[in-house]
């Protein structure tokens, strides 16, 4: 009798498993959107990218312009939004799971977002390179989800109302540009190796920026690190990493 040994079942499983997660690459194909601020008097704005390149800076007319380029088909982006009251609710995802991209594999999304109204921001980035430059947009909270890449953050420049961050960290790397002039309070909980912060005050796992306690608005930054790495750095030059 013909016996199937469990090894090369096991073997078999995986070999299918791994094809089935597989990507085909196709021609680089490019999409935009744009989403009209109408009457809204706020915005919820969730980003969830699993694998790619993003960039998200200010200065959109409208509530949110996009581009979005990718030569994988089931990674394209999905927009949706819909308006409750006078708040509009924007989900930008990945369609589905990165997988394992064969050859050159793109995913790009290129944003901006408005400076007119207040923002809630969710972000989410699992492996690759995010670029987010929030000055000029009336951010009041935001939560950044970083996975295997690397996400570089700018939360400089004035602002007319506080900001409430949280940070979570995975194996990745990012850096933080934060206001000189405006009061900064950053929280670090977790991760490995030690915390580097000149121009610093320090009070245990808690840093103030001088202007901490003496402007009217403030950026309240929680850090949740893993195993990867954060730099934060003042605006003007000082730095601070951990």
């Amino acid at each position: 009798m013909f016996r199937i040994k469990p090894l090369a079942v096991f073997l078999a499983a995986g070999a299918v498993l791994a094809a089935a997660a597989c990507v085909r690459l196709g021609e680089m194909r490019e999409k935009t959107e744009s989403i009209p601020l109408g009457a809204i008097k706020a915005a919820d704005v969730r980003l969830k990218m699993g694998a790619g390149e993003i960039r998200i800076r200010g200065g959109a007319e409208d509530l949110l312009t996009g581009r979005f380029r990718t030569n994988v088909p089931r990674w394209e982006a999905a927009v949706e939004h819909h308006s409750s009251g006078d708040v509009e609710r924007v989900t930008i995802e990945q369609r589905r799971q990165p997988g394992i991209a064969l050859g050159s594999a793109r995913n790009e999304w290129d944003l901006a977002l408005t400076g007119k109204i207040p923002l809630d921001l969710d972000l989410s980035f699992g492996a690759g390179r995010a670029d987010i430059d929030l000055r000029g947009v009336a951010a009041r909270r935001l939560t950044l989800h970083m996975g295997a890449g690397e996400v570089d953050l700018d939360l400089s420049g004035d602002r007319a109302a506080s900001l409430d961050g949280t940070l979570n960290g995975g194996v990745g790397s990012g850096s933080v540009i934060l206001p000189s002039e405006i009061g900064v309070r950053v929280r670090v909980d977790g991760g490995l190796g030690s915390v580097d912060a000149p121009g610093f005050g320090k009070d245990g796992r808690v840093y103030t920026n001088a202007a901490y306690g003496k402007t009217a608005t403030a950026v309240e930054l929680s850090v949740h690190a893993g195993i990867g790495s954060i730099n934060l750095r003042l605006a003007g030059g000082k730095t601070a990493a951990f």
